[in-house]
C-alpha cells in the first residue's frame, strides 16, 4: 500500500483559496505550504472547490433577496409599457417644424451695367433686359463672394425669385 497524502486542514484551505484568488498557480502554493501537499491534492482541494463555494454563496444570495412583489412587478411593467408608447407616439406626430421666418428684404438695388459695377459689386441681374440693357444689383459683397447675401440665398434656392421688370428689382 502506497504512503497516504495528508490532507490539509480547515484553515489551510482557506489560505489556499485566498492564495488562488491572488493569482497563485498550484506550484506556487504547495511551495508556500512547504511542499507537505502534492500538486493533485491541492489542485483538487483548491480549484474546483473554490468554483463550489463561490456557486454556494451565490445561491444562498439568491435564496436570501427577497422575490420582487407583485406591485413592483406591475410598475415595472407599467414604466415599460409606458415608454413604448411614448417612442411610438414620437414616431406616429410628424417632426414640428420652425416657425418660417420672414424672407430678408432685397436690398435696394443701384440697377448698374455690367460696365459700371464697383470692384466688388453684387452680379445678380435684377431684371431681364428686354426693354433696355441688363441692370445689376450692385450692391457690396463679401470678399470672395459674387453675390450680396439677399441675392446669394436667391441664386442658391433657398428664396424665391421676385418677378423680373424691365426697370429691375
Amino acid at each position: 500500500m502506497g504512503r497516504e497524502t495528508p490532507h490539509p486542514t480547515p484553515e489551510e484551505e482557506v489560505e489556499a483559496h485566498k492564495l488562488y484568488r491572488r493569482g497563485l498557480k498550484i506550484p506556487s502554493i504547495c511551495a508556500h505550504f512547504s511542499n507537505r501537499f502534492s500538486i493533485d491534492t491541492m489542485s483538487r482541494l483548491v480549484v474546483p472547490g473554490y468554483r463550489e463555494k463561490r456557486a454556494e454563496q451565490a445561491r444562498i444570495r439568491r435564496a436570501t433577496k427577497p422575490a420582487p412583489s407583485e406591485a413592483a412587478r406591475k410598475a415595472r411593467a407599467e414604466q415599460s409599457n409606458l415608454a413604448y408608447r411614448i417612442k411610438e407616439k414620437a414616431r406616429a406626430e410628424p417632426p414640428k417644424s420652425k416657425p418660417l421666418s420672414a424672407p430678408p428684404t432685397a436690398p435696394e438695388s443701384l440697377n448698374l451695367p455690367y460696365s459700371e459695377l464697383p470692384p466688388g459689386g453684387c452680379t445678380f441681374a435684377v431684371n431681364d433686359g428686354a426693354v433696355r440693357d441688363l441692370l445689376f444689383c450692385g450692391v457690396p459683397v463679401r470678399r470672395g463672394k459674387s453675390y450680396c447675401a439677399y441675392h446669394g440665398r436667391v441664386a442658391s434656392g433657398g428664396l424665391p425669385v421676385r418677378k423680373r421688370t424691365a426697370a429691375g428689382g
